[in-house]
């Protein structure tokens, strides 16, 4: 089960190689990214990068999900 929060988060349809947060807000310290594959962030926006386990069968939502909330807690006591 995940938390209600997570159904309102926004989700960006991407176009080429590199994901840039920009598509998102002007003001991309306010953005995370979280992906599983470094060669698609843009190089001068990796410190808004969340690094998530590749999402590949087995699929394990729970976990990858659980780590996933437990990195973005951690990152914002410690970025924000």
């Amino acid at each position: 089960m995940f938390p209600q929060w997570f159904m309102t988060i926004r989700y960006i349809e991407w176009a080429g190689q590199i994901k840039d947060l920009r598509c998102v807000s002007s003001d991309i310290e306010n953005v995370l990214l979280v992906d599983d594959f470094e060669g698609y962030i843009h190089p001068q926006q990796k410190h808004r990068w969340v690094e998530i386990t590749q999402f590949s069968y087995p699929y394990n939502v729970d976990g990858a999900l659980k780590e996933l909330i437990s990195t973005l807690i951690e990152r914002k006591i410690n970025d924000f």
